[in-house]
C-alpha cells in the first residue's frame, strides 16, 4: 500500500517559482525533507498558504479520490468552488512509486486543472502547478474573474507494509 500525503497550495507572491524546475515546467521533484523544511519556511512567513491537506492510503494500482469544496482561500466562500484530486499510486520495485494524478479545481465556472505521472523514488517529493484553463469564451461576461494566485500540489508517497494496518 502507499500512504500519500497531499498539500495544495497557493502562492500569491510567486514565490516556488524561484525554483528553476517550476520555473521551466510544471513539474519538480525534490528531496522530502528539505522540501516540507522550505515549505514550512515560506508557510511560516506568510508567502504561500495551505489551502488543503488530505492524506490517503490506498492499494498499489487503486484510485483513490477526494473532494474539497468551498474553501474560503479561494473565492469569498463561493459554494461552487471544488477541488476533486484522483490518484493512483503503484509500486515500482522496493522503492518507486508511479503516480498518476489528475486535478481539477473549479472557481465559479473558471477550471483549473493539473494532471501528470511522475516516477517518485523513495524520499522524494513532487511538486506541480495547477495550469489555469477557462472554460467561459468571456470572464468579464459570465462575471467571474479568475485570481492570478498560482496553485500548486504537493505530492509525498510512503510505501506502507501490508502489516502495519
Amino acid at each position: 500500500s502507499v500512504k500519500l500525503q497531499i498539500r495544495l497550495l497557493r502562492d500569491p507572491h510567486g514565490n516556488l517559482e524561484e525554483f528553476e524546475a517550476l520555473k521551466k515546467g510544471a513539474v519538480m521533484r525534490a528531496e522530502t525533507k528539505l522540501t516540507a523544511a522550505t515549505l514550512r519556511n515560506l508557510s511560516r512567513n506568510g508567502l504561500i498558504e495551505t489551502v488543503a491537506s488530505p492524506t490517503m492510503i490506498c492499494r498499489s494500482g487503486t484510485q483513490a479520490q477526494v473532494t474539497i469544496e468551498g474553501s474560503s482561500l479561494l473565492l469569498a466562500n463561493s459554494p461552487t468552488d471544488k477541488i476533486a484530486i484522483s490518484v493512483t499510486p503503484t509500486i515500482r520495485g522496493d522503492s518507486n512509486v508511479s503516480l498518476e494524478s489528475e486535478v481539477q479545481l473549479w472557481r465559479g465556472s473558471v477550471r483549473m486543472t493539473a494532471d501528470t505521472v511522475s516516477l517518485i523514488a523513495e524520499g522524494m517529493t513532487v511538486i506541480m502547478r495547477a495550469q489555469p484553463v477557462s472554460h467561459a469564451s468571456n470572464l468579464e461576461e459570465t462575471g467571474n474573474t479568475l485570481n492570478a494566485d498560482a496553485l500548486y500540489l504537493v505530492f509525498t508517497p510512503e510505501i506502507v507494509k501490508e502489516s502495519a494496518f
